[in-house]
């Protein structure tokens, strides 16, 4: 009965109560008619005026405002006007940065109300800040992404939505490596190459333009949303922004296909020599026992002569002239020089290696972490084969040393 007296009768008791419940759940204050809560009114008659018939009529307006007070007075809640506004339109600004879909920046500026406890307004008034501070946002965001690229530059970008004979360039490189057959591989290889230059333009300007991870990744999630006629309807630096975050984001991913491409390049062709050795290997033994069995029939032969000599054509017939040499080694050297062989199958390989591990090799940007060696061994391998003077050009010693301990697995 104290509550009545504190609200001023049962009527405002009972709703000051419910819209307390309903605040405390939802920081917000809910429009409501008694026909609408009917559990939750019983609940709270039950529990707080047991005993006493529910009221069947609202408080007056002025009333409603005047309770919403007192329940923000207890929960010590604020309303967003004035410097509390001022204070949470700051943190939306901050957050605007990490948060480029205005979904993401609604959620952003329900955290902040919460955090500096202050109620939740209409529906219209949290739209209206929210496209306030994301508009705000995008104008800064262009404004820097045009101070700090040329007009060259943006040109560039903007290239990958031309269209070719065939199709538009943005749609290729959409599209993952098909195969690594050697002609899919060359297309990867142009794609690649498209990509690498506005790369490293995305680098310089994106760091300059300090965009987050998560913000670089939505802007450049737009290019596969939006096809190219509707990329060529938007504004051209606005989709030169989301282009630049698409090769930032998908050059990496091109040349990491293109490095498991050529990783299964070098395997398929080490797995090649190999069975070609062992191929070799087979051969070589066979050979080697029918020289033996050769020589040992002739050396029965001579023990079971009785003629005082015997003639090199007789002994021809058991070993021929031209391999004596061979069948003699044979005896004291049975060693197989598969090192010899290895190479020998590679340079067999010459023309398709050309056409794949070397165009590969050529086109990848290899990060090679803790191994000063290798790295100068790929260093020195692209400058001499982009140059074509590595026929002439000498192997500096840590080169020839590093090729001495590395003998490609064989």
């Amino acid at each position: 009965m104290d509550l009545y007296k504190l609200m001023g009768g049962k009527k405002d008791a009972v709703y000051f109560a419910i819209t307390l419940v309903f605040f405390k759940l939802k920081r917000t204050f809910i429009s409501f008619r008694y026909q609408e809560v009917t559990l939750e009114r019983q609940h709270v008659m039950k529990r707080y005026f047991p005993g006493v018939v529910s009221p069947k009529s609202m408080p007056a307006q002025s009333t409603k405002k005047r309770l919403h007070l007192k329940v923000m007075e207890i929960c010590q809640a604020k309303r967003l006007i004035g410097s509390v506004l001022n204070t949470v339109n700051r943190d939306l600004t901050e957050s605007a940065l990490y948060s480029p879909r205005q979904r993401q920046l609604l959620r952003e500026l329900l955290r902040i109300l919460s955090k500096h406890n202050v109620v939740v307004p209409k529906h219209t008034t949290l739209q209206s800040l929210v496209s306030q501070v994301w508009n705000q946002e995008q104008k800064r965001v262009l404004s820097l992404y045009l101070r700090h690229t040329t007009k060259e530059q943006r040109k560039t970008t903007l290239t990958l939505l031309d269209k070719t004979e065939e199709e538009a360039v943005i749609v290729t490189m959409k599209e993952d490596l098909r195969s690594f057959k050697t002609h899919d591989l060359w297309e990867e290889i142009k794609k690649h190459a498209h990509l690498k230059s506005i790369f490293n333009m995305a680098k310089d300007v994106l760091e300059r333009l300090d965009l987050p991870q998560t913000t670089c990744q939505y802007y450049a999630s737009l290019v596969h949303y939006y096809d190219r006629s509707r990329m060529k309807r938007i504004k051209p630096q606005k989709v030169g922004l989301y282009l630049l975050c698409y090769a930032f984001i998908r050059y990496p991913i091109v040349n990491d296909i293109l490095i498991d491409a050529f990783k299964k390049r070098i395997l398929e062709t080490q797995n090649k020599a190999t069975d070609y050795i062992d191929g070799q290997r087979l051969k070589h033994l066979e050979k080697i026992e029918e020289k033996h069995k050769q020589i040992s029939a002739m050396m029965i032969m001579i023990d079971q002569s009785r003629a005082s000599s015997i003639s090199k054509k007789k002994m021809y017939q058991y070993v021929p002239e031209e391999e004596w040499q061979e069948a003699a080694l044979s005896l004291v050297d049975e060693k197989f020089d598969k090192q010899r062989l290895f190479w020998k199958y590679i340079d067999h390989l010459e023309d398709s290696i050309k056409l794949g591990i070397r165009a590969l090799f050529l086109a990848l940007d290899f990060t090679i972490r803790q191994n000063d060696s290798l790295k100068t061994v790929v260093a020195y391998m692209k400058i001499h084969l982009e140059a074509k003077t590595w026929t002439t050009a000498p192997f500096p010693p840590e080169v020839i040393d590093w090729i001495e301990k590395k003998t490609l697995y064989i």
